[in-house]
């Protein structure tokens, strides 16, 4: 079942849920992402410059899963999003590392 399109470059914030000391209440998100099909593939991360390949994507309608883990495996994020009206919601949360979770608001960007 396709719901809707999440290709495009995505740009948003994160409003911070958890996180360590320093940790901004709240701040920006980017997502390139190209969807052929059921498939998705791209990038997510905390700026435009610092995009980091997606894994483990499940795309099912409107809802989109995924891992994304910066160079040096550090830490690991944990995506869940929701794409209605052109608009993507959700949550990351780490899966790996210090514990940081937040909440996600993206439209799409020219």
């Amino acid at each position: 079942m396709m719901a809707g399109d999440w290709t495009g470059k995505w740009s948003g914030t994160m409003e911070t849920v958890k996180g360590g000391p320093g940790a901004p209440p709240v701040d920006d998100h980017f997502l390139v992402l190209k969807q052929e099909g059921a498939s998705v593939t791209g990038t997510a991360g905390p700026r435009a410059t610092a995009q980091w390949e997606i894994q483990n994507v499940r795309a099912e309608g409107d809802k989109l899963t995924f891992d994304s883990m910066p160079p040096g495996g550090v830490f690991v994020l944990g995506y869940e999003l929701t794409l209605k009206d052109g608009v993507i919601t959700g949550r990351v949360a780490s899966k790996k590392g210090p514990p940081m979770e937040g909440n996600l608001t993206f439209k799409r960007g020219n």
